[in-house]
Parts: structure tokens; C-alpha cells; sequence
């Protein structure tokens, strides 16, 4: 009972703070249609959101002016880091980050979510005797973030959408929702450089 109790507070505060736990299902809106603007155009990201939202009996349409509303999605961003070193300073762990911005308008061009950063962050070994491997690992790691990305990206519009629906407001005399962070709150890690294309 004290393990549900805490588990159930955790996914309170995590969906307050503009996050959500995989696994824990969301309930989905009737979106209606949408105009999608991806900066890499046919690239993976865009696929994987066309066919989220065609799994979810979303419409994406090619013109704004004909969309309910309308998302716009930054070039895909990759980072990588040092986490941790041996004894003789070869790294032996990296950090990954993988990052978009994204935008929400409504059909009367208010903005529900205004320019916010989704980013997913994965950990692994690095093996400099094993170049292959470790790059192979980093790759694999970079399709499941981006994923990821989608899953969240999805969410985080699902939710605006539902909670301006439930406040019995018009769509667009509404305020951004509190609880999904601008992109101030969410800096990129100043540290963290480029990681190289793969």
C-alpha cells in the first residue's frame, strides 16, 4: 500500500511539472486535425509523428489554414558527454542528449504552447579498444530517444488540448497551461558539445 501511495504522488508531481512516466496512459482527445511543420522535412522525427498520430485517428492536413491547429518542430539536436573517466582520464561512459523545440497554435493563431524544449537523455559505456560497438550502441540509443521524443511530444499536445477543452473556454482566449515549462526553464547543458553525425 505505502509502495502504490508513493508511486501514485510521484506521477502527480511529475505530470505537474510538464513530464509523464512511460507506460502510464494518457487519455486521448479528439484532435481533429493538424498542420505539421518539421524544420528536417521526411526525416525520421517526422515519420515517427505522422504515423503517431495516424495510430491515434489524428488528421494531418497540409495547410494551417484548414487545421484545428497546428505544431511546429525544430531541427533535431544531439549532444554528447563525458559522465566518467578512468584512472588514466579515457572516458569510460557518455551522456546523450537529444532535443527539439516545439510550438502549439490554435486555429486562431493563439499560442498554447509556446517555443519549449522536449529533450531525452540516455547514458552509455564507451570502449575505445571497441569503436564499433560503442558507436553501434549510441545509434541504437538515438532512434529509441527519438522515440521518446515523439511519445512526449504527442503527450504534451494531447494534454494542452484536453485541459483547454475542460476549462469551457474558446481555445484561443487561453493562457498557456501552467504546468508546461517555457523554454527558459528548460536550458540546453551549457557543457554539453555536439556529439559527431552519424
Amino acid at each position: 500500500m505505502r509502495t502504490f501511495c508513493l508511486f501514485f504522488c510521484l506521477s502527480i508531481l511529475l505530470t505537474g511539472c510538464g513530464f509523464h512516466l512511460r507506460g502510464v496512459e494518457v487519455a486521448v482527445v479528439d484532435i481533429g486535425t493538424v498542420y505539421l511543420e518539421v524544420s528536417n522535412e521526411h526525416g525520421e522525427l517526422e515519420q515517427l509523428l505522422l504515423r503517431q498520430f495516424e495510430r491515434n485517428k489524428v488528421e494531418v492536413v497540409t495547410s494551417p489554414k484548414s487545421a484545428a491547429f497546428s505544431l511546429y518542430i525544430s531541427e533535431e539536436r544531439n549532444y554528447r558527454r563525458p559522465v566518467v573517466t578512468t584512472m588514466d582520464i579515457r572516458v569510460a561512459e557518455y551522456e546523450i542528449r537529444q532535443e527539439v523545440d516545439i510550438e502549439l497554435t490554435a486555429s486562431n493563431g493563439k499560442m498554447l504552447v509556446p517555443m519549449a524544449v522536449i529533450f531525452a537523455e540516455r547514458n552509455y559505456t564507451f570502449d575505445d579498444e571497441n569503436l564499433e560497438s560503442s558507436s553501434d550502441e549510441e545509434a541504437l540509443l538515438l532512434r529509441e530517444m527519438r522515440q521518446d521524443l515523439v511519445r512526449q511530444i504527442f503527450w504534451r499536445m494531447n494534454t494542452t488540448i484536453r485541459n483547454a477543452r475542460e476549462s469551457l473556454l474558446p481555445v484561443g482566449s487561453l493562457q498557456p497551461v501552467e504546468s508546461l515549462q517555457p523554454v527558459e526553464s528548460l536550458q540546453p547543458v551549457e557543457s554539453l558539445q555536439p556529439s559527431e553525425s552519424h
